[in-house]
């Protein structure tokens, strides 16, 4: 029996994505740093608007900084910017 793509199939890429780039995990307590971002050397940036974790929304940015280090900075959102 062949195996359809559906959003289950989508979901786990879409977490890994999230899990690699971002090295972020989610835990009991939310979104967590974990290990360290990363980031292609052909991408300046990667935003992520609106990642939806146990109700709480953030947005996530990685980029590279002036010593050319990949960095990370998370913003929870409250319901008023959703």
């Amino acid at each position: 029996m062949a195996l359809k793509a559906g959003a289950g199939q989508s979901g786990g890429f879409i977490q890994g994505f999230l899990y690699g780039v971002t090295g972020l995990r989610i835990e009991q307590d939310g979104l967590l740093p974990q290990f360290a971002p990363t980031l292609p050397e052909e991408l300046t940036y990667l935003k992520l608007v609106n990642i939806m974790v146990r109700g709480q929304a953030f947005d996530v940015s990685i980029s590279w900084s002036s010593s050319e280090r990949v960095v990370r900075q998370v913003t929870a959102k409250t319901a008023s910017h959703t």
